[in-house]
């Protein structure tokens, strides 16, 4: 898991920046023309390999405030032994319903500012 994790933050990283938001398009996006939860999540990465955070929290702000949770899990799964649980069953639950809430407000009028930009 984080031998793949590494090589796709290294292709990420050596992408040029103005081509990343064209490497894959959203299906989401492309069918029902409504932002996912995920939309920008790779241009937000990308921006934080540069260090750009402003720019990453523009992109998605959803996938800027996990990502330490993520790391510190992948970290976690690294040090635990294999067929343990690493996250407890609430624990994700809760990080659903974020992910589902942030997807739907993304594409309120009200909350314009979530969308990718």
């Amino acid at each position: 898991m984080v031998p793949g994790l590494v090589l796709g933050l290294v292709l990420l990283a050596t992408a040029e920046p103005g081509s990343v938001g064209h490497i894959l398009a959203c299906p989401v996006r492309e069918l029902t023309g409504l932002y996912c939860p995920g939309c920008g999540s790779l241009r937000s990465v990308r921006s934080l390999i540069d260090g750009e955070l402003a720019q990453a929290w523009q992109y998605n702000p959803l996938m800027l405030a996990v990502t330490p949770l993520v790391l510190a899990l992948v970290w976690r799964a690294s040090l635990t032994k294999p067929g343990r649980a690493v996250v407890r069953p609430g624990y994700i639950y809760t990080l659903l319903v974020l992910v589902i809430a942030f997807g739907v407000a993304r594409n309120l009028p009200l909350y314009a500012c979530l969308t990718p930009h």
